[in-house]
């Protein structure tokens, strides 16, 4: 996992070049939301607009493919974070959405900020589009899909 400011990404880029599409994305990205192609071979990235939810709704997710980089551009969320071991599965995975979902224990929480950003490896347990408050709140956020 990597949790830092788009004003840090530039550091990343020798080890996953993929940053580079996604800091150049954010200069120039759709107003639209919707899913779209990168230029790497498998890639993609969505841009949506939410309402966060209780702890819970959704449970962990985890994916086997893909890492999530997950960049917040307007509002406040909580991501909380799972060890796998515990882990006790909600469904069967996806293959074709690359996600499974799953009831598990936090053991991290990170509050994500407009211009923070979080990737989020392939077997990593995570619970996105988490209230920070007691009421919800208004949420815009790009997800980038990088092939790993």
């Amino acid at each position: 996992m990597i949790f830092d400011t788009i004003d840090n990404m530039k550091d990343y880029y020798k080890e996953m070049p993929e940053l580079e599409e996604a800091a150049s994305v954010l200069m120039s990205f759709p107003k639209q939301c919707g899913s779209y192609p990168m230029r790497a071979q498998g890639c993609r990235y969505a841009l949506s607009q939410y309402t966060t939810r209780a702890k819970g709704t959704s449970g962990f997710e985890v994916h086997h493919k893909f890492a999530d980089v997950q960049i917040l551009l307007e509002g406040e969320e909580f991501i909380d974070l799972a060890f796998p071991e515990g882990l006790k599965e909600r469904c069967a995975f996806d293959e074709s959405q690359d996600i499974q979902f799953f009831d598990g224990e936090t053991r991290c929480r990170m509050l994500m900020k407009k211009g923070c950003f979080v990737v989020l490896f392939p077997g990593e347990a995570h619970e996105p589009c988490l209230e920070c408050r007691p009421e919800t709140s208004s949420v815009h956020k790009i997800v980038f899909k990088i092939l790993i």
